[in-house]
């Protein structure tokens, strides 16, 4: 069996509380986490670990990353200081919709497992900016491995027309992926 995960790490979780953006959706959750700042983006990277301790993941997906420099302990540097001492390697790419917008996602890969990177490729979704699409390829053994990962666009306006919503989820994510995979 192989296990394979994803996980949304919550960039605005990562900046609480001075660089958060004022989003109503992730302001107002992240404001009860007032007496420890960062408490719920560090429970997601301490289930992330758990989670690959104990499933042996081949591969994870983590959207609403923020790409960081080295020594900061937040965002993709926290995640790579958590692996140091795996197998595991993160690879995090960064989408610059404007200089205050920068998306980034990231694959994490077991390397024992999948080998190197032969090739890459990472795009926007054409529907919504913003909303990355990355893609690794790796080869092990001569076998080649892809790895996909996609912050999918979204419309929460409709989220209680589950015809629609299943719809726009059709025509704006699964299409766009299938026609970038292909």
């Amino acid at each position: 069996m192989v296990v394979v995960g994803t996980y949304n790490m919550s960039f605005a979780g990562d900046l609480f509380p001075n660089k958060m953006p004022s989003f109503p959706s992730e302001y107002s959750f992240h404001l009860r986490d007032e007496a420890r700042p960062r408490t719920f983006w560090n429970n997601a990277k301490d289930h992330l670990f758990k989670f690959i301790e104990d499933k042996k993941p081949l591969a994870v997906g983590l959207q609403e990353m923020n790409k960081t420099a080295d020594d900061t302990d937040t965002g993709s540097d926290a995640i790579n200081k958590m692996l140091a001492n795996t197998t595991y390697k993160q690879y995090v790419k960064e989408m610059v919709v404007n200089p205050n917008v920068k998306p980034a996602i990231s694959i994490i890969l077991d390397t024992n497992r999948t080998g190197n990177i032969i090739e890459e490729k990472f795009v926007d979704n054409d529907t919504q900016a913003g909303r990355p699409l990355m893609m690794i390829l790796t080869e092990k053994d001569n076998k080649k491995f892809l790895f996909v990962n996609m912050h999918g666009a979204q419309n929460p306006a409709l989220g209680n027309f589950e015809e629609d919503f299943n719809e726009y989820m059709r025509n704006n994510n699964k299409d766009f992926l299938e026609k970038q995979v292909d």
